[in-house]
């Protein structure tokens, strides 16, 4: 199944792709690691930033391999450091 959802990106990423929300079609049932590569087939460019990224599906963090088959939101977060 292929649905629309709502992708938002943060950080160095928005910088990447400039831009900091748009709608994406996605097939489902996936994990992380498959919205993640779905990710970097369209925007090769970010593929590295995306690599070490996290989804989070309607604001709540994916586990590595929990397999999703509906939700309205991604939240894409990319690493952040401080001090």
């Amino acid at each position: 199944m292929t649905k629309t959802i709502e992708v938002r990106y943060y950080a160095q990423l928005k910088g990447i792709l400039g831009k900091s929300s748009e709608s994406l079609a996605f097939d489902l049932p996936a994990n992380e690691n498959e919205i993640l590569r779905q990710l970097q087939s369209r925007y090769p460019e970010a593929s590295e930033m995306l690599s070490l990224s996290r989804i989070a599906v309607d604001e709540t963090y994916l586990s590595e391999d929990q397999i999703i088959s509906d939700f309205e939101s991604i939240d894409v977060i990319t690493p952040v450091s401080g001090g």
